[in-house]
């Protein structure tokens, strides 16, 4: 059976990246955040980061996977990405660690 993919067509996911069209009137929240994290974290890609938020608020792999157009398997590897970058293991809770980094 072939996997399906929670997006048509590749460019979705760039055409759809902004806070305010995943969480309408809610995108303000989501940014304060997402600029905390990229100061803290520069090397993050702009997918990493918005998965590095969306993981922060508690979001589940296909939860990120459908609000970004992406497959579960893209999120988990963004997710690994970002361990990586932060020297974390696999076994160390990438969320844990996103909320210790303070948000002002």
């Amino acid at each position: 059976m072939e996997k399906r993919s929670t997006f048509s067509r590749p460019s979705e996911t760039k055409k759809h990246l902004s806070w305010e069209n995943i969480f309408p009137g809610a995108g303000n929240k989501y940014e304060e955040i997402a600029r905390s994290l990229a100061r803290n974290i520069p090397t993050l890609t702009p997918v990493e980061l918005f998965v590095a938020v969306l993981r922060r608020a508690t979001f589940r792999n296909w939860e990120i996977a459908q609000k970004l157009f992406i497959t579960e398997k893209t999120v988990e590897n963004h997710c690994n990405n970002i361990r990586r970058k932060l020297g974390l293991g696999r076994e160390q809770n990438l969320t844990i660690y996103l909320f210790a980094i303070q948000v002002s």
